[in-house]
């Protein structure tokens, strides 16, 4: 979208002597341009390409000759280039306007007057002289970079509650460390950033930094995505070195290429890509990595018995032996011996041994047990003698 007016209005904002309302752009590429105007108004500005131009007119925010800057909030992915090429501010008011309130919490934004106006902030006396107006608040609290040419609201206190990448002028500093970078920026030509001992700039993926001017200091870029342009002086790059994967239950990633770094980096950190599914006898693994997502294994069928062994129930491989019988006690004379788990028999009983033949009073017994095998025989009578009468000479008999 281009939006232009050739009057009093800001590039985005306030007309004159009219205030904008609310303003919201969440994507596209939007191009704005205008002279004067009045104040500013909401503009609240989530995503897209952004470049918006005033002249005593603010680029976003209020319009010339008292325009104050309203409330304009920029945050996400939003990419935002404001210029105002008089007196007014490149986001804020206009000539002789108030800041009023900006808050910048993501994206990249550019902002710049070339008259006098602040590049964020208040916007210039038309004489020349400070407006009088409040020079309004300014508020970075996330992960943007933002390069004005000037801040009103600039204070050392308030810079202590700053969050970013942020140049003021030609100089720029990392303020709340770390400070990961989610959208493609550029430190131009004739500035300077400054990371220092301790600080690190997180160059996201998917991220480029180019570099056109100069970063000093003894602090760290994590460049997780790509830096281009003139390598940093002091300041050293860690990178992931590709194709060396490792791999962890929550993805893989590359290792740092910096020897013995203390801090772990991960960089291009991924999704684990599934291969064949795990078999019996095969792990599935990660086809990019080799991660081992799911280790091989059996599903084991019923427990091994005696007689029978333990086998999975999808191969049908052996996984435990059958258990063998546990011998019961020992068998007897009419007992076999048995399992002691199972019963099934084992030996057979071992019948009785005989000892010597029965007799008249003795039976036969088992000389194991004991037992009676056969009862005593009785005794067995002879033939009758029959009665013999007593005489004078010999004695008599009784039959028997």
């Amino acid at each position: 979208m281009t939006a232009t007016s050739n009057g009093d209005g800001a590039g985005i904002g306030g007309g004159r002597a009219s205030d904008g309302g609310t303003i919201k752009i969440t994507g596209g590429t939007v191009t704005a341009s205008s002279n004067d105007g009045g104040g500013g108004g909401e503009i609240a500005i989530s995503g897209g390409i952004v470049k918006a131009t005033g002249n005593n007119g603010a680029g976003i925010g209020g319009g010339a000759y008292g325009g104050s800057g309203g409330q304009t909030s920029i945050s996400g992915n939003a990419d935002v280039t404001a210029t105002s090429k008089g007196d007014g501010a490149g986001i804020g008011g206009g000539a002789r306007g108030g800041g009023d309130e900006i808050a910048i919490s993501g994206g990249t934004v550019t902002a710049s007057s070339n008259s006098g106006g602040a590049g964020i902030g208040d916007g210039k006396g038309y004489s020349g002289e400070d407006s009088g107006e409040d020079k309004g608040t300014f508020a970075a609290n996330g992960n943007a970079f933002i390069t004005a040419s000037s801040i009103s609201d600039s204070e050392e206190e308030k810079k202590a509650q700053w969050s970013g990448v942020i140049f003021v002028g030609d100089y720029g500093k990392i303020y709340k460390s770390p400070v990961s970078l989610t959208t493609d920026a550029t430190i131009l030509a004739g500035k300077t950033l400054e990371i220092e001992a301790g600080q690190t700039l997180v160059i996201s993926r998917g991220v480029k930094l180019t570099n056109k001017g100069k970063i000093i200091g003894n602090g760290i870029i994590v460049n997780d995505g790509e830096f281009d342009g003139r390598p940093p002086e002091d300041v050293v790059i860690h990178s992931g070195k590709a194709g060396e994967w490792r791999g962890g239950a929550d993805g893989h990633w590359y290792p740092c290429d910096v020897e013995g770094c203390a801090e772990n980096h991960k960089f291009n950190r991924s999704a684990h890509v599934p291969g064949p599914a795990a078999t019996c006898t095969r792990p599935q693994i990660c086809v990019e990595c080799g991660y081992t997502l799911k280790a091989p294994g059996h599903t084991p069928g019923p427990a091994a018995t005696c007689t029978e062994p333990r086998t999975c129930t999808v191969c049908r491989q052996e996984l435990e032996p059958a258990l063998g019988h546990t011998p019961g006690p020992e068998a007897t004379c009419t007992e076999p011996q048995t399992c002691a788990v199972c019963r099934q028999e084992l030996e057979p009983a071992l019948g009785h041994t005989p000892g010597p033949e029965a007799t008249c009073t003795e039976p036969q017994t088992c000389t194991v047990c004991r037992q009676e095998l056969e009862p005593a025989l009785g005794h067995s009578l002879g033939e009758k003698v029959p009665q013999k009468d007593a005489t004078t000479t010999s004695t008599g008999m009784k039959a028997h």
